[in-house]
């Protein structure tokens, strides 16, 4: 009970080809702002460190009550007046980091990390997804936010098989992932949904491709997060503690998705403490509690 989870948002009106849940979320609306405050501070007294705002696509985020709020205005306002210690975001599009939203990880309660599913890294597969952004919007719209966010880890998602994804289409798609220097991709092998357009389209690709597919960029997130997690190999981080397991070694995230082991006696369960990380694990960091921790 370290972390708590607000939904903002419900609902999605962009349409993307392969995508089902604008058909069963319907229309975009938002929680209003004062709820949303009352919300947050209810989490904070009853103990939580690090607060979640969620939603179908909560960049869509509007609420035009006596205050009248975009996501931009929606944090300004959590971080102006709750004792939230960890504010942390989930999914948003490339074109929701405006310069108003990105100068807000001045604060460092906000959570260098960013979720920016991009689905294909090829620019010939986002057109018939009908995504809302280019390759050099997505590219435009990291860069942007690694300058603005120190130590920020990007995560995406990867959907291969997408109905005439060729072998060219996948190894741009390949390519650019690996290029963008992400701290992990979640890889998902394209599957029609009933009542999409996708499942419509012709030049389905087989099952074999798509599990060819997947296991190569699969390979390639693993590649991807040891390379990002070795820039902080040797750093002292604060993590949030959340639980631990049977031999006494605890788990905990920092505050860029780092997850990180330590073996301690201490009760460590929701404290915010520094670690120092002395070695990669296959999930994350084994860690050092510092004399302050």
């Amino acid at each position: 009970r370290t972390r708590s989870l607000i939904k903002v948002q419900e609902g999605c009106h962009s349409f993307c080809s392969f995508c089902i849940v604008p058909y069963l979320r319907g229309q975009e609306r938002s929680l209003p702002l004062e709820k949303v405050i009352q919300q947050v501070k209810e989490r904070v007294a009853a103990g939580h460190k690090e607060v979640t705002l969620t939603g179908t696509k909560i960049g869509a985020y509007q609420w035009k009550g006596e205050n009248h709020s975009s996501l931009p205005r929606l944090i300004e306002y959590i971080l102006r007046q709750t004792g939230v210690k960890r504010l942390r975001l989930s999914s948003l599009q490339p074109q929701d980091l405006t310069p108003e939203l990105l100068r807000l990880w001045a604060d460092e309660r906000l959570c260098p990390h960013l979720h920016l599913p991009l689905q294909s890294g090829s620019q010939a597969m986002l057109q018939p997804m009908n995504r809302q952004y280019s390759i050099a919007d997505y590219q435009r719209a990291v860069s942007l936010a690694r300058e603005a966010i120190p130590d920020l880890a990007i995560t995406t998602d990867i959907l291969v098989g997408f109905p005439g994804e060729g072998d060219r289409e996948f190894e741009e798609s390949y390519r650019f992932c690996q290029k963008m220097g992400l701290a992990n991709i979640h890889v998902f092998p394209y599957s029609p949904r009933l009542g999409t357009a996708a499942a419509r389209m012709p030049h389905q690709v087989e099952e074999r491709v798509k599990k060819e597919r997947s296991q190569r960029m699969l390979a390639l997130a693993q590649q991807s997060a040891h390379h990002f997690r070795e820039r902080f190999l040797g750093r002292t981080m604060i993590v949030l503690w959340e639980g631990k397991s049977e031999q006494e070694v605890w788990s905990g995230l920092t505050a860029n998705y780092l997850r990180v082991f330590v073996r301690s006696e201490q009760e460590l369960t929701n404290r915010l403490l520094p670690v120092k990380l002395v070695d990669q694990h296959r999930q994350g960091f084994l860690g050092e509690l510092t004399d302050r921790g």
